[in-house]
């Protein structure tokens, strides 16, 4: 889900709005949160995203890095797709 607190999602719940783009939707069940599979689709992927500013492998600080930067090294990145946590690009 995206970084919001449970009483906030329900609050976008109980006023029929995606728990992501905040469009207006009639969900159908309480599970039903997003207006789309893309919405939720994106939620999920972002969720999957190391915390920004540290390498998705190690955790080394990304400091002085490109803003989008993932990883601290060729070495963590081919680490990281080796071991199933995602592709190289966002």
């Amino acid at each position: 889900m995206s970084r919001v607190d449970q009483a906030e999602l329900d609050r976008r719940w109980n006023e029929g709005l995606c728990a992501r783009c905040l469009t207006p939707f009639e969900p159908r069940t309480v599970e039903h949160v997003y207006c789309s599979r893309l919405c939720r689709q994106r939620d999920e992927r972002e969720a999957e995203r190391p915390e920004a500013g540290h390498c998705g492998a190690c955790g080394a600080s990304l400091e002085g890095r490109r803003a989008d930067a993932r990883w601290c090294s060729d070495a963590c990145r081919m680490r990281a797709q080796r071991a199933g946590k995602g592709s190289s690009t966002p």
